[in-house]
């Protein structure tokens, strides 16, 4: 298994270090002036894929919208609204760059109310003489289940690019792809960065694995969390009380380790990842937080209680 099928949870912070599968679709074209062409990355919005011309199985957005069944999750988020991540990526002890994990905003999706949340990656100067890269990646989630109704990616590596734009149809269970795929998916299927602000929402506790579905790539893949232990680490942002753990995904029915990664996540309420590692074929890749905004708390609804809402 390759090292970007752990994207489920190295998002694009570690995207520095990814390279195309080769079962995957893309397209490759000579360098762009700019990683986004015509449109800057702070514009990009979803696009209404209902309009006249659209893809057909996006269909009318009155198809999407039956609301997901509500799960096990804590009242209020461990995030909200407000919330910045930066980070440093090095490679070995060479800074290759930098990344961002952000809880832009509420936006509707489809008419469901839904956190926007993007990730953000940059070779820097030096290292981009080498291999330029710049991706980013752009879920939205309904904050009361944490499951997405859209996702977004854009990748610029070296002469690399490729774009993905998947929205869920969560009342016929399908992930419906900007080019016309539709691929059959489980009721709780999580995106490439939905999966990890999920699991940052989970009662995680040492030796006990959490289980997920992913979707990525017009695959689904289960995935395993397994919580491996507490360590105290240190990084620029500060020292930090963390869980250690390890995301697993499933391969014909075969848990693999092959493209180790290990997250330290803050073994409090907020879950925040503070540091990232993961080998490479060369060496490893390692994500450290630099600084970090706290964003305004949501509370969700709870069943007979409508006068509780999201902040």
């Amino acid at each position: 298994m390759t090292r970007a099928l752990l994207a489920p949870f190295a998002l694009v912070i570690l995207g520095v270090a990814a390279a195309p599968s080769a079962n995957e679709s893309i397209r490759r074209s000579e360098p762009v002036p700019t990683p986004w062409g015509d449109v800057p990355p702070a514009t990009l919005e979803p696009r209404d894929l209902s309009a006249p011309g659209a893809a057909a199985p996006f269909g009318p957005d009155e198809a999407l919208a039956a609301p997901p069944e509500p799960r096990d999750l804590p009242r209020t988020l461990p995030f909200g609204v407000g919330e910045k991540l930066e980070f440093s990526i090095d490679y070995g002890f060479i800074n290759a760059g930098g990344a961002t994990m952000e809880v832009v905003g509420l936006r509707k999706v489809s008419g469901q109310p839904c956190l926007d949340i993007r990730t953000e990656a940059r070779s820097n100067g030096v290292f981009s003489k080498v291999y330029k890269v710049w991706d980013r990646a752009q879920t939205f989630v309904d904050p009361e289940s944490l499951l997405p109704w859209r996702f977004e990616k854009k990748l610029r590596e070296g002469g690399y690019h490729k774009d993905v734009l998947v929205k869920f149809d969560r009342r016929r269970d399908f992930a419906l792809y900007e080019e016309g795929d539709s691929v059959s998916i489980h009721p709780q299927v999580q995106d490439e960065l939905s999966a990890f602000y999920y699991v940052r929402a989970m009662d995680l506790e040492v030796g006990r694995d959490v289980s997920i579905d992913s979707h990525s790539n017009r695959k689904n893949y289960p995935v395993r969390v397994i919580v491996h232990g507490r360590e105290t680490v240190e990084v620029p942002a500060g020292k930090f009380d963390c869980l250690v753990i390890e995301p697993v995904m499933a391969e014909e029915g075969i848990f693999t380790a092959k493209g180790k990664l290990t997250i330290w996540v803050t073994d409090d309420e907020r879950r925040m990842p503070v540091l990232m590692k993961t080998k490479v074929l060369v060496g490893s890749i390692g994500a450290s937080l630099k600084r970090y905004k706290v964003g305004e708390p949501y509370v969700r609804a709870t069943e007979g209680d409508p006068s509780v809402t999201g902040g």
